[in-house]
């Protein structure tokens, strides 16, 4: 398999040691899963254990990939998931129910997702999604749409959902930030 004895693979997997990983994976028999050694879920038992090269090989044996820590990925499992929602957030902005859509196109859990975006962006996908919304809307709006056009083309389902997420980023209505964006603008 590789240089590491089954002990030194065991005692890795125990302390959720970081170093080993991509040196092998280890997969759970009553589960069906595997992981890096690195995975902060609660470590199997000892007998329950297998040990193997890579993904490729747990995959083979029919094992599935952990949805916490992915052992199939290249890079490292969680800035790889967080930078991936970002992209598909800030490319489908103007999609209503990319929100909906995020958590299954990334493959985790609505709420673990949740919790490893706000983690290491210090937000949530939700708020996120409306900073970006919120930028594109003013963008919009200084090019002289109207607040109820902008709304639905920055990916708000309703006019209202649209002025309310307006208010609360920028503290204006779209039409008085409008208005003091022109009077700026004015010399």
């Amino acid at each position: 398999m590789n240089d590491y004895t089954e002990d030194t693979m065991w005692q890795a997997v125990a302390a959720s040691d970081p170093s080993y990983d991509g040196a092998f994976c280890y997969g759970v028999k009553t589960t069906g899963i595997f992981c890096r050694p690195s995975c902060k879920s609660r470590p199997p038992r000892r007998e329950n254990t297998v040990f193997f090269t890579g993904a490729p090989a747990a995959l083979a044996r029919g094992f599935r990939p952990c949805k916490r820590c992915r052992p199939d990925t290249l890079l490292a499992p969680v800035q790889d998931i967080v930078r991936q929602a970002c992209v598909l957030l800030e490319n489908e902005y103007d999609n209503p129910a990319i929100l909906g859509e995020l958590p299954a196109r990334i493959g985790l859990s609505r709420s673990h997702l949740a919790r490893l975006f706000k983690h290491h962006t210090g937000k949530a996908p939700r708020e996120y999604l409306h900073t970006i919304r919120i930028g594109k809307a003013e963008t919009l709006l200084a090019g002289g749409h109207t607040g109820t056009g902008v709304a639905y083309a920055v990916g708000f389902g309703s006019p209202s959902r649209f002025f309310a997420a307006f208010r609360a980023r920028t503290g204006l209505s779209p039409r008085a930030w409008l208005k003091l964006h022109q009077e700026e603008v004015t010399p």
